[in-house]
This record gives structure tokens, C-alpha cells and sequence, in this order.
């Protein structure tokens, strides 16, 4: 085949390529109506046509109201209503028309204001309204922040906000980041507020983070506690590196300074430092192992073929109905599986911090056994930070994630038979989850 014949070819099938490619667009643009006209009876809205006929008469109402309010201020800065006489020596000015209309920004759209001027005035004019040059309400300043949580980027306020704002607003990045800055100003003051003298529960653990140029992440610890009343509140968020002894030790010699002097129960993972840093401040406390972590912790000691098997074994010991049946538990798993000496030894040597919640509330254990209470809050907060990328410094990191908490935590569950927290603080004591007096009385009533 010559090279003439060859070139037809190739310019065929690339042909036949660009019909099948125009057949298919042909198709989808008559599946979705592309290529009909549009009926005559159908009008295209202008933006002012667009807008809804009661979110225009209630900007209309506010822009009215605000300049009545305006008006009024000028009233009284003249003692006179307009058109009012009063004698020459009584006057304290007089009106000059309107300012230049300026747009005002609000959380209810944009507004069209104009100011009133004024001259020959004894004293100057400042209204409380709307002060000089202020082009958007502390309303908007507020918002903007909160966007900013939700996981509005930067650089998005610009291309979504304008339009429900209007020109007025202030959307630059460099203005979001200066509203933003109140939050360091706001966490240097919440990590020194004073706390309640007891908590019946409190939960420790730790969060990563890249701030800055550094290799190394930025460990944020975080405790979350249980108060009498059963309400989940934040106790801390502090800067740490790996989850060190130092680090929690700092942690909770905060909480103590700052009045918390006894809590009932600590649940954590297995970092070292958390507990020597319970047992140096809150040698009282009880402590409590994630059940998930140690789960996590014994299956990878176990081949792949075993790990179904050990789970629902693992499972049967979680949710065993007393202390006596959770050991029994144990002795088997530890028969069971006496060939994988790290995988027993993992799950034994945590024994007893493993069925510490015994000692607590029925009603509680849900919560009790595993740190998901606090790691709850950390899974909407990565999903945040993956937007923000890379923090710039500590403070702004630390300012972050506790604003994040913070707004999560508000929607934060009451812990079950939350009034069960203050039998705890005040001492009740538990055995398989029943407190001792209750079980008294119920084997009396049995034996008589």
C-alpha cells in the first residue's frame, strides 16, 4: 500500500472519529432538550425580576426603617423635627440634604442608605447607628468567621457572598483573616477560665496537625469532660509534640490550677504519658482503656485468617453483662490463641484498665468503654482541616480547633441518665454496674 493510499485511510478513520463524537453530543443535546427552542410564553428574568417578592419588600422595609432611625437621631441632635421653628438662639444646626448613597451591608442583603448631612452645627454629629464610613454591620463581622468554621475557604467569601451582600461588604481575604484574629485574643482567655471543682468522667486524647514550615505535626491534646448534671463540656485544648509525659503533664496540672480537683473516671488510649500524667494529678481517678484501640492493637498481632474469629471473641468479652463473665472471657481468648504469645499478652497486660467501667453505672458503659465520645468531635474537625491545608502558627491552629470543638460540642449529646453523673461525683460506689446499696436490698428482698 503506497503512502497516498495510506494517508486516505488515516484521514477516513479520523472522519468517521469526529461523526461519532458529533452523534453522540447530537444525542445528549436532544436528550436534555438543547436543541428545541424556547416556548414564546417563557420570559427570562432580569436579576432585579428575580428576586422574590418578599425578600425585596423586606430590604425595602429594612432600608426604610434604617433611614427613619437616622432621621431621628437628627432630631434630637437638633432638638427640632424637620420643618420644626425654633428661635435662632436655640438652634444647633441645620439640615443639608442627604450624602451620596452608600450600600450597606447586612445578614438581610444589601442595603441603600443615605446619611444625612448637617452645618453650622455647636457640636459635631456622630450617629450610633452607623458610624463613618462603615460600609457592613457587626452582624456581618460575626458571620463571616462562622463561614469561615463551616469550611468556607478564603478565597471563596468573594465569589459566593458578594451577590447576597452586595458592593458594600468587605470580602477580602485579608479582612476575613483580621476578623479571624479575635479568636487567638478569645483562646488565650477560654484556656485560663475556671472550671468546676469535680467532673465524673473525662476523656484525654489527641489530634495531629501541620502548622507552619515544620516537619513534624502539631499534637493538640484535648480533654472533654462529664459535668453533674450529665452535659459534656470542653475542658482543654493545648499544644503538645507526640502526646509526651511533659505535654499531659502540662495538660492536667493546667486543669488543677485552674480549680478542678476530682474527677471520677479517665478514659484514654494507650499513650504512656496520659497515664502518668492521671496518676501524678488525679491519682484517685479511675482509669478506663479504649476497648477500640485495644482491639485494634490485638488483631494486628493475628494472622488475616484469624481475625473474624478473634473479633466476635473480642466482642463477647466487650459486652459481657459483669467483671466475672468478662474474665472468664479473657481465660478463653488467652487459651484460645496461646499460639500467638503477642496477641495474648497485648490483650492481658491491660486488664484491669480494661474493666474499670464495671465500677460504674450501668447506663453509662455505652460511653464508657471506648474514647468515641471525644473522637466524634476530631472526625468534622479533619474534614475541616483538610481544606485549610497548612496553618500558618500555633495560636492560629490552637484558635482553630477550639472554635471547631467548640461549635461541635454544643451539639454534643447529654450523657444517658445524665443524673447518674452526680452519684458519681459524690462517691456511689458500683459493682456490675448496680450501686452496691441497690444490690443489698435486692438479695435481702430475695432471701426473705
Amino acid at each position: 500500500m503506497s503512502k497516498y493510499q495510506k494517508a486516505l485511510l488515516k484521514a477516513r478513520d479520523k472522519r468517521e472519529a469526529v461523526k461519532a463524537i458529533d452523534k453522540q453530543v447530537n444525542r445528549l443535546r436532544h436528550h436534555y432538550g438543547l436543541n428545541r427552542p424556547l416556548p414564546r410564553h417563557l420570559r427570562i428574568l432580569k436579576k432585579s425580576d428575580a428576586l422574590s417578592v418578599i425578600d425585596e419588600t423586606g430590604r425595602k422595609g429594612a432600608e426604610a426603617k434604617v433611614q427613619d432611625l437616622l432621621n431621628a437621631e437628627v432630631d434630637v441632635h437638633l432638638g427640632r423635627k424637620r420643618y420644626q421653628r425654633r428661635p435662632k438662639d436655640q438652634h444647633q444646626g441645620y439640615r443639608n440634604g442627604h450624602a451620596p448613597e452608600r450600600i450597606l451591608a447586612t445578614r438581610c442583603g444589601p442595603l441603600k442608605i443615605q446619611m444625612p448631612k448637617l452645618r453650622d452645627l455647636k457640636r459635631p454629629f456622630r450617629s450610633q447607628l452607623l458610624a463613618r464610613r462603615q460600609s457592613q454591620t457587626s452582624g456581618v463581622n460575626d458571620f463571616l468567621p462562622d463561614l469561615y468554621l463551616a469550611g468556607l475557604s478564603l478565597g471563596d467569601f468573594e465569589l459566593f457572598l458578594r451577590e447576597f451582600l452586595g458592593e458594600g461588604a468587605n470580602l477580602s481575604t485579608g479582612h476575613i483573616a483580621r476578623l479571624k484574629a479575635k479568636w487567638e485574643v478569645d483562646y488565650r482567655l477560654w484556656v485560663k477560665r475556671p472550671l468546676s471543682e469535680a467532673y465524673a468522667y473525662v476523656w484525654a486524647d489527641g489530634i495531629y496537625l501541620r502548622v507552619g514550615a515544620a516537619s513534624d505535626r502539631l499534637a493538640v491534646l484535648v480533654v472533654l469532660g462529664v459535668t453533674a448534671d450529665g452535659k459534656k463540656e470542653l475542658l482543654a485544648v493545648e499544644p503538645g509534640y507526640r502526646e509526651s509525659d511533659s505535654n499531659w503533664k502540662s495538660v492536667f496540672g493546667n486543669l488543677s490550677a485552674r480549680g478542678l480537683k476530682r474527677i471520677g473516671l479517665v478514659i484514654g488510649d494507650g499513650c504512656r504519658g496520659l497515664w502518668n500524667a492521671v496518676t501524678e494529678h488525679y491519682w484517685e481517678a479511675a482509669q478506663q482503656l479504649c476497648w477500640q484501640h485495644k482491639k485494634r492493637n490485638v488483631l494486628a498481632r493475628l494472622p488475616d485468617r484469624l481475625q473474624d474469629e478473634a473479633k466476635d471473641d473480642l466482642q463477647q468479652i466487650y459486652e459481657a453483662e459483669s467483671r466475672a463473665q468478662a474474665v472468664d472471657g479473657f481465660i478463653r481468648f488467652a487459651a484460645k490463641y496461646r499460639s500467638f504469645g503477642p496477641a495474648v499478652e497485648t490483650l492481658l497486660k491491660d486488664q484491669e484498665r480494661l474493666l474499670t467501667f464495671y465500677r460504674f453505672p450501668k447506663e453509662h458503659w455505652l460511653s464508657l468503654k471506648t474514647t468515641n465520645p471525644i473522637e466524634s468531635t476530631f472526625s468534622p474537625l479533619r474534614t475541616r482541616l483538610i481544606k485549610t491545608k497548612r496553618i500558618i502558627n500555633t495560636y492560629a491552629a490552637l484558635a482553630l480547633v477550639q472554635q471547631l470543638l467548640l461549635a461541635r460540642a454544643i451539639r454534643l449529646r447529654r450523657l444517658v441518665s445524665g443524673h447518674l453523673a452526680a452519684d458519681v461525683i459524690a462517691g456511689t460506689e458500683y459493682q456490675d454496674g448496680v450501686a452496691r446499696d441497690q444490690r443489698t436490698r435486692k438479695v435481702r428482698s430475695q432471701v426473705a
